[in-house]
Formats: structure tokens, sequence, C-alpha cells
């Protein structure tokens, strides 16, 4: 099962709405793919008990999502150069050998500047190696995305998707 995952905790984002385009470009592939979106996450697994005690919250995100995933299509902003504490804070609390090891992940960075999250997506790729995961080497930065918005909001800039839709290719080859 491949799991796409807006990774931002922010309602409404332009992250999420790029990650629904990943989402719905796989779905025509594949039925095995989720969508994880950690807008709409409970947050109760945060606390200082959280490395000892898992929240059941937490519990059904990993059994549902996280566990049965073989590839993880991750689109994350950049938050302060990196990306959000949030997706850290998931990744922390999750029983690490399960939802991460020996699996695979694609990157995408969404950012309103120029860079398109390429920092945050090195430091993304740092980290899931050190947890065992492959990354794509092929990761879009989808820079300027204000400038990538129809006049309502919605995203659906064509030269993007042409590129969203290569990378996705490439990720179902992986």
């Amino acid at each position: 099962m491949i799991l796409v995952i807006s990774g931002t905790n922010r309602r409404g984002s332009n992250t999420s709405k790029v990650a629904r385009k990943y989402f719905e470009y796989l779905q025509e592939k594949t039925t095995e793919v989720k969508f994880l979106d950690l807008s709409e996450i409970p947050t109760d697994f945060v606390s200082p008990d959280m490395y000892a005690e898992k929240a059941p919250s937490l519990e059904k995100i990993e059994e549902e999502y996280l566990f049965p995933a073989q590839k993880m299509m991750i689109v994350m902003p950049e938050y302060n150069g990196s990306f959000p504490g949030i997706f850290k804070l998931l990744i922390d609390a999750c029983d690490i050998k399960q939802a991460f090891y020996n699996k695979k992940a694609c990157l995408a960075g969404v950012s309103s500047g120029r860079a398109g999250n390429l920092r945050g997506m090195d430091t993304m790729t740092n980290m899931l190696n050190y947890i065992r995961m492959d990354v794509l080497k092929n990761k879009l930065p989808i820079s300027g995305i204000d400038r990538l918005l129809s006049e309502d909001g919605s995203f659906g800039h064509e030269d993007t998707l042409k590129l969203m839709h290569a990378q996705a290719d490439q990720f179902l080859e992986f």
C-alpha cells in the first residue's frame, strides 16, 4: 500500500492541495493507496509520556496507515527552513521499526519562496535514511505555490502536475 502524507497540521494548507493531487493520480494507477492529512489527526499523542505510553489515537494511525504502508509519498511545506514539527513528533511517537524500517519514500516540498523546501527535503532524507527508509532520488521542489494556485485557491498548475506525475510514476517503479 502507498500512503500519501500531507505533512502539516495547518488546516486548508496548500500542501494538502498538492498532496491530494498526488493521491488522486496514484488512485488512477493503483487501488492500494491511502491519504493521511496531518491536519485531521488528533494531537493527544503529544505529551511528556508519549515515549512510555502510546495514545490510542496514535495506535489507530499506526495500524490503519503507517504499518501497512510499504511506500510513503510525503508532501511537506517549508517551515523555518525545514519541515513542520508535528510530522517529526508523529515519527518520534511511532513504533519506528514497524512504521518505517525497510520502506520506501518519495518527497515533494512546497513553499511560497524560491527553493520549494529543498532544505527540509534534505533534512527529511537524512532522517528517513537514519530510520532505514530508502528515499527516491527524484525529489520535487514546488516553489512559488501562491502563484500556482487558481483564482479559486485550487491547485491544478498543468506544468507542475506533469512533473508530479512523472515523479509519481518513478515512485511506482521504485
